[in-house]
């Protein structure tokens, strides 16, 4: 395999870390100190929620491009308008 097959599967394996992740957080919150539905109850009830779907992706993503060294602009790295000084702005 060479690297250009690794970055599909290596993103598959990220979305589904955290797919699982996100199922295990709902999980745990629904089930405090072991009462509450099974980990196979919560994730029937929420494994196609859009949130779980989306924030398992945008976190793949992200993963992926650390991985490649790749920085992904989000919001708060955005600047707003080119006049603006970043240098003396938080004084």
């Amino acid at each position: 395999m060479n690297e250009f097959e690794l970055i599909p599967a290596g993103f598959g394996l990220c979305w589904v870390i955290y797919y699982l992740r996100g199922i295990m957080l709902i999980h745990r919150s629904l089930a405090p100190k072991g009462r509450g539905p099974t980990f196979t109850e919560t994730w029937l009830r929420f494994c196609l929620s859009p949130a779980i779907l989306k924030d398992a992706f945008r976190c793949a993503l992200i993963s992926m491009g650390v991985f490649l060294g790749i920085e992904i602009a989000r919001g708060d790295n955005v600047k707003d308008s080119a006049e603006e000084d970043s240098e003396t702005g938080h004084f």
